[in-house]
């Protein structure tokens, strides 16, 4: 069983690929939570002598992990039956009592703070596998400017820029440094996937990355939009700003900045992030 960690920039499709990758019988990726990076620190020398109490409530106070649903009793009382040796597998497992029903062959999750932690991530877990997914910067662009127009009250609601040559540098600074990342791990530990092309051919991008995992491509990987709501993998609370979830893959968003930016914005925006463009094949 190896990690697995979905890293992209904000706005880049992220969230559909996780529901797409958790949607495999062998894959466990649950909605994003920062735990692992917040109680690296404290809990890295971790051993089942400190006992599972206090480590257990803080990492149930970690944000966005209430949204996992995890009964904390039940969890608590399996790990004293079967205790983990360290943290490494202690995290292991709480990602995997997501999912119950599952034997995985990877768990993971998704976040883009990961890309400035991969240090804490490599440490623990030397053997995590990064599927790094890239968007066209213009319309990442477009996605932060329409996001920063809404007046979003819910709780962990993001907060963009709508500059543009702000979002340029961010969406420039991210991509090269994953690509960076990228180089250090090697072809057997990363892969670079764009959001374009999950979109234009979901099946055949997903069976692609499958065969990088070992694994075959699922048809319930793509109807993940099907399932009830109450039953929904990606928080209810999120869906304010990922509606998009609730509906097929849609390739009618490539290339809308071509409508929604102006001339000036986009030679703004290359100017700054025009070689990371270019890298990634956005000419």
């Amino acid at each position: 069983m190896r990690p697995l960690f979905i890293l992209g920039n904000n706005r880049s499709g992220t969230s559909l690929f996780r529901m797409m990758l958790n949607g495999h019988s062998e894959i466990v990726i649950p909605p994003e939570s920062h735990f692992f990076l917040w109680w690296y620190d404290k809990y890295a020398m971790w051993t089942p002598a400190a006992g599972f109490t206090e480590i257990l409530r803080d990492i149930a106070s970690s944000t966005k992990f209430e949204t996992w649903e995890l009964d904390m009793d039940r969890l608590q009382s399996e790990l004293e039956a079967a205790p983990p040796r360290n943290y490494q597998e202690l995290v292991q497992r709480i990602y995997l009592a997501y999912a119950p029903e599952k034997s995985p062959m990877f768990w993971g999750d998704k976040n883009s703070l990961w890309v400035e932690k991969f240090d804490h991530i490599q440490a623990a877990f030397p053997d995590a596998i990064v599927l790094h997914l890239v968007r066209n910067g213009l319309d990442v662009a477009c996605s932060y400017r329409e996001l920063a127009g809404k007046a979003l009250t819910t709780t962990y609601a993001p907060k963009l820029t709508d500059k543009i040559t702000e979002i340029a540098s961010i969406w420039s600074a991210n991509n090269e440094a994953l690509a960076a990342l990228g180089e250090r791990l090697g072809t057997d530990r990363y892969r670079c996937i764009r959001f374009e092309d999950l979109l234009a051919d979901p099946k055949g991008t997903l069976t692609t990355v499958l065969a990088f995992l070992g694994l075959d491509f699922e048809e319930a990987m793509l109807e993940y939009h099907k399932t009830p709501l109450d039953e929904f993998k990606e928080p209810q609370a999120f869906l304010a700003w990922k509606s998009k979830l609730r509906q097929a893959p849609d390739a009618s968003s490539v290339d809308k900045y071509l409508q929604e930016l102006t001339s000036e914005d986009i030679d703004a925006f290359r100017s700054i992030a025009g070689n990371t463009l270019n890298k990634f094949g956005y000419t």
